[in-house]
């Protein structure tokens, strides 16, 4: 029996993004004040632009790359974000290791899928062939 996952929401990247979710909404109320309304609300407005693309990557089987390639521009400025919070000491090293152990499996997932050849149904999205 094929186990196809039919919506993006129950794919491991996705999930692992929601994971991710959770912990950048939980290091915001942490940051100096000055930050919180600039600094976190980046933080939390790129994790959910994520989400998003993973959804709109998975529903355009020949727009993909495009929406893949997005997500890892976004993706890369949210791993900046998240290194200086972690440099300036505002998230514990722990909760720090933890974000950035997160941050590498999102970032190897996405980036294989990038990879991957759509596995379309044999006809060119152009319509040619």
């Amino acid at each position: 029996m094929d186990k196809r996952i039919t919506v993006a929401s129950d794919t491991k990247v996705y999930l692992a993004t929601s994971k991710l979710l959770d912990e950048i909404l939980d290091i915001i109320p942490n940051l100096p004040r000055d930050y919180k309304y600039s600094f976190g609300a980046k933080m939390q407005e790129l994790v959910i632009g994520c989400l998003l693309g993973i959804q709109r990557a998975y529903m355009d089987r020949y727009g993909r790359v495009d929406h893949l390639k997005a997500f890892l521009g976004d993706f890369a400025v949210l791993r900046t974000l998240v290194r200086k919070a972690g440099e300036r000491q505002w998230i514990s090293r722990k909760r720090h290791a933890t974000i950035a152990e997160l941050m590498s499996d999102i970032g190897k997932q996405v980036t294989a899928w990038k990879n991957r050849p759509a596995e379309g149904d044999g006809r060119n999205p152009e319509g040619q062939g």
